[in-house]
């Protein structure tokens, strides 16, 4: 389970800002959903404000470029 407190907000501009969207496949989460980044979904959910990557570790928005947000 999550912590509703852990999540960062964070919005679309700044996930184009660091990330390639063709290249990477990043997992979002949101209730009991996952997605591909390649998903059309998943812009509403960014837009929402929650992600995840891997077993619910949660990332604050000014820790992007030093973490590692792709799928091996």
């Amino acid at each position: 389970m999550f912590n509703i407190k852990n999540i960062e907000k964070i919005s679309i501009n700044k996930i184009k800002k660091y990330f390639n969207y063709k290249s990477l496949k990043i997992k979002y989460f949101y209730t009991n959903y996952n997605f591909n980044i390649k998903d059309n979904k998943i812009y509403q959910f960014l837009r929402i404000g929650y992600f995840f990557y891997n077993k619910n570790i949660f990332y604050k928005i000014f820790n992007f470029k030093k973490n590692i947000f792709y799928k091996k």
